[in-house]
């Protein structure tokens, strides 16, 4: 991974067309951020404030309306396997196991000769190796979400993109993902960019916390999470993080 491979978005704004009304939403405006390699930043804001709109627009799926957005200084223009998107709903494939979701993506690519080692692999990073052959049906929720995260992983993009991936887990399941979302991103050393609703979730793992304003979507404050590494949810500092986080997203308790 080049150290220049910068993301970069440039007065970014995005509109979208009712085709029934012609009714004009504008989800972003003037978007401007870098986010440099290796960074785990998370995006949080009201519904509604364009935060998954900003995931579409890099991993390709929707063009801006103005503004550019480039990484390693290249326009990003369509999807691309550089750029992986995983969503709140593992979308897995019900006819396939859980070694061939993992491996689908390589052999659409015809690069999954020499790779099987490395599927399972990452089967037992996760551990799920003794569900290697089960399907999606026979899989907790929080398993599946394991068999996307590795599955997208796989192709070892630059920028992985989640959206709200650990949002329909329950508690207890969702902690742990968090902790095995962060070793996969030390592994790793991929920049990754979360949104996420849960003000914990997001101090916890990004090193940075972008706070959105609501539509059209604006970015309010970028701000550094300078703690380290296993965070303490209790801590004095992170309950300052949070409730200026909370302050910004205009939660009048916040300093309750």
């Amino acid at each position: 991974m080049s150290t220049n491979n910068y993301l970069h978005l440039q007065h970014v704004s995005k509109s979208f067309v009712r085709a029934d009304t012609a009714e004009v939403t504008n989800a972003l405006e003037d978007i401007n951020i870098t986010f440099s390699p290796g960074e785990f930043v998370s995006i949080v804001g009201p519904s509604g404030c364009g935060k998954s709109t900003i995931l579409r627009l890099i991993a390709g799926l929707i063009a801006p309306t103005t503004g550019s957005i480039t990484l390693g200084g290249a326009a990003i223009q369509g999807t691309d396997p550089n750029r992986g998107m995983v969503f709140q709903k593992p979308t897995l494939f019900p006819w396939l196991s859980v070694a061939d979701n993992v491996s689908f993506s390589l052999r659409m690519q015809h690069k999954f000769q020499g790779r099987a080692a490395e599927v399972d692999s990452l089967i037992r990073t996760v551990g799920l190796d003794e569900f290697r052959q089960s399907y999606p049906h026979q899989l907790s929720g929080g398993m599946a979400q394991r068999v996307a995260l590795i599955r997208t992983m796989i192709n070892d993009p630059e920028v992985f993109l989640l959206d709200e991936p650990l949002g329909a887990l329950d508690a207890f399941t969702r902690m742990h993902m968090q902790d095995e979302l962060l070793n996969m991103w030390v592994q790793r050393k991929r920049m990754m960019l979360m949104v996420t609703h849960d003000i914990d979730e997001a101090i916890y793992m990004g090193m940075r916390v972008l706070v959105m304003a609501p539509r059209p979507g604006r970015i309010r404050e970028d701000i550094t999470i300078d703690m380290p590494y296993p965070r303490n949810r209790t801590s004095k500092k992170f309950l300052e993080y949070r409730s200026h986080v909370m302050e910004m997203l205009d939660f009048g308790w916040a300093e309750a």
